[in-house]
């Protein structure tokens, strides 16, 4: 039961559904119900007596579902907060309960931990016994699981782990089934060889268990004055060496905010240049170095600019995976760093060189496939896709429409297939050595098939799908989508008019970009005391003062508005500056900027959730409610019996 209801989402919908039926049926209705199918006789409880009842009982039910809420999982909090030890005699596995009793005796504050393979079976264990082995503590899984799964599959694992403060792994190698899994639903055996590649350490080893450590880990609550910002997480992995997170940085993430197509005139010849803008907030003036991670077939330039100055290049060659480029001097404050990749932009006509089965154009930039395809023959790596889709005809089924392969290769049976279902799903299958894998990723969207106008971005990695009209952005990651191939535009027992299918070949495949401060990569690292730790509440200190006019203090739990900052020790509380934002991906850091740093000396900050507040009076209100409903149903049923005896005698 505790294991069933202890979802948020369950106890709100189990809650919905009560009260649905009782304002449904009113209360009328169920008190002659119960009265009718039940031996319940009210003598002493009169009808308006049960409604006032039923209905303090319904406030009370109400006010028990916002505590659970609050106190099992809202998000940005540390989820579950106390440890259910009396909880142990009820589990069936005494060494995954035995385990989980010694991980429940750690300090919760510094690192956290996961056991794998992570599957429910498991959960069942650590949500209660060692939370700090929860991953659901982070927030609402989804991305997160997403991004921990991907992990295996880039390697360097020890990278995203650390990022998340996860130090401590543990195989569980006892592991019957893997049932329900969550993260890491790979045998313990195949699992265990991969985790050996990784640069961690193996804390003791036993038949059962293998108890790795991850040195690169960031703690829970830490202080920084190191900034890097990156494009993407594959960046991170790329071009982030492991020496950086000795000196534990903060990632925080370069903001996209337009795409342009220019012109470009370099060495005698002409370019059509894509280029990506990304805005930045650097806390210092300082000499940068931006580091590209890329890769080309041959030789061709790449061009980059900051805040709109002049267009600088820069040669790639095949041999060239990762530039360092010297930027130069870049003061404080908000940027904009735009890289100009080369492209080859086509649109697909009746002279373009195709192939394909049961397509027919019909105007020079329009065709037709009747439960047939058309391929564009010119393989691609990294691309931007433009068109118009009309549904003619459609099948029985629901994915019989439009459909797009992506890195398709007929020899090896390997392509990628966005399928748009009638029933308004987007729905991405895979097929790798002719091995077909349907609704590995699976989103409910808004779109028209009868005019479905799409823009599609392949980059490395990432597909990111654009339905134009119902300004609705989907993306989906996996690695075999870095492959090279062709495109493929299909309907499936049914037929479809495609119209100005426009093809931008990127001619550089951009993995992304990290941009340091040269003078940041010098500086020590911060000493600073955590003073206190409880799941709402954390006070920490400054050992000693830091003389860069400005400092993070990152808090690894999942990002939300509700949670504060308040300084403390400070005379004058203007000296210091302070605000919110996003760090390594998805949690919380707060920039504390300052012009005297002997005004620190005394400082301490207390990192507080806002609604704990509303946490503790829904508790008070909602024992007042309990006493209050059992004083009343006391109180009366002794009146009715004082009343009864008086008439009797």
């Amino acid at each position: 039961l505790i294991w069933t209801m202890r979802n948020p989402f369950k106890l709100q919908q189990t809650f919905t559904l009560l009260t649905a039926i009782t304002f449904g049926l009113g209360l009328e209705k169920i008190l002659n119900t119960v009265k009718r199918y039940s031996s319940l006789k009210f003598s002493l409880v009169s009808k308006n007596m049960v409604k006032t009842l039923i209905k303090c009982v319904l406030i009370f039910s109400v006010l028990i579902a916002i505590l659970s809420y609050n106190a099992v999982a809202f998000d940005g909090s540390l989820g579950l907060i106390k440890d259910k030890r009396s909880l142990e005699n009820v589990f069936v596995n005494e060494k995954i309960a035995a385990l989980a009793k010694i991980l429940s005796t750690e300090k919760h504050h510094d690192y956290r931990g996961i056991i794998v393979p992570f599957t429910h079976y498991i959960e069942l264990y650590m949500q209660f016994h060692a939370p700090h082995y929860y991953p659901g503590r982070l927030g609402l899984l989804s991305d997160i699981e997403i991004l921990l799964n991907d992990a295996l599959k880039y390697g360097e694992l020890e990278k995203i782990l650390g990022m998340y403060s996860i130090k401590n792994v543990i195989l569980y190698k006892d592991l019957q089934k893997l049932e329900f899994p969550i993260l890491w639903s790979i045998e313990p055996q195949f699992l265990e060889k991969m985790l050996d590649k990784a640069t961690m350490t193996i804390k003791y080893e036993t038949q059962s268990l293998v108890y790795y450590v991850n040195p690169y880990a960031f703690p829970v609550v830490y202080i920084t004055s190191f900034p890097i910002f990156y494009s993407d997480v594959s960046s991170l992995i790329d071009l982030i060496d492991y020496e950086y997170y000795r000196k534990k940085p903060i990632f925080i993430k370069a903001e996209e905010v337009c795409t342009s197509m220019r012109t470009v005139f370099y060495n005698n010849e002409t370019y059509n240049v894509l280029f990506r803008v990304f805005e930045i907030t650097l806390p210092s003036q300082s000499n940068y170095t931006l580091f590209l991670s890329v890769n080309v077939e041959r030789t061709i330039p790449i061009f980059y600019s900051i805040d709109n100055e002049e267009i600088r290049v820069i040669k790639v060659t095949p041999a060239t995976q990762v530039l360092d480029i010297h930027v130069g001097m870049i003061g404080k404050g908000r940027h904009r760093i735009a890289i100009g990749i080369p492209v080859d932009k086509k649109v697909i006509t009746w002279e373009t060189k195709v192939q394909g089965k049961r397509y027919r154009f019909i105007s020079e930039k329009e065709f037709v496939t009747s439960n047939g395809f058309l391929i564009y023959s010119k393989r691609l790596s990294d691309f931007t896709l433009y068109l118009r889709s009309k549904l003619l005809k459609h099948g029985e089924k629901s994915w019989n429409t439009q459909s797009i392969l992506l890195c398709y290769n007929k020899t090896n049976g390997t392509y990628f297939r966005i399928v748009f279902h009638k029933t308004g799903l987007i729905e991405l299958a895979k097929s790798i050595n002719f091995k077909y894998t349907p609704s590995i990723y699976v989103t409910a969207a808004r779109f028209d098939l009868k005019d479905l106008e799409l823009k599609i971005d392949k980059v490395n990695d990432t597909l990111t799908i654009h339905i134009l009209g119902f300004n609705e952005t989907y993306t989906f990651k996996d690695k075999d989508l870095a492959r090279k191939g062709y495109l493929v535009f299909l309907s499936d027992n049914s037929n479809a008019l495609w119209s100005n299918v426009t093809v931008v070949n990127y001619l550089v495949s951009f993995k992304g970009f990290i941009l340091l401060s040269e003078a940041c990569m010098k500086y020590t690292v911060a000493q600073y005391s955590v003073l206190e730790f409880s799941p709402y509440k954390i006070i920490v200190s400054l050992s000693t003062p830091l003389k860069h006019g400005y400092f993070y203090i990152v808090f690894n739990e999942r990002f939300s508005k509700y949670w504060r900052i308040k300084v403390l020790g400070l005379a004058n509380v203007e000296d210091v500056s302070v605000k919110h934002l996003i760090a390594n991906k998805f949690f919380n850091a707060w920039i504390i900027e300052y012009q005297n740093a002997e005004a620190l000396r005394n400082m301490r900050l207390e990192i507080y959730y806002d609604l704990e507040k509303t946490l503790v009076i829904g508790e008070i209100i909602a024992v007042i409610t309990l006493i209050a409903i059992t004083a009343i149903v006391i109180i009366y049923e002794y009146f009715l019996y004082y009343k009864t005896s008086l008439n009797s005698s």
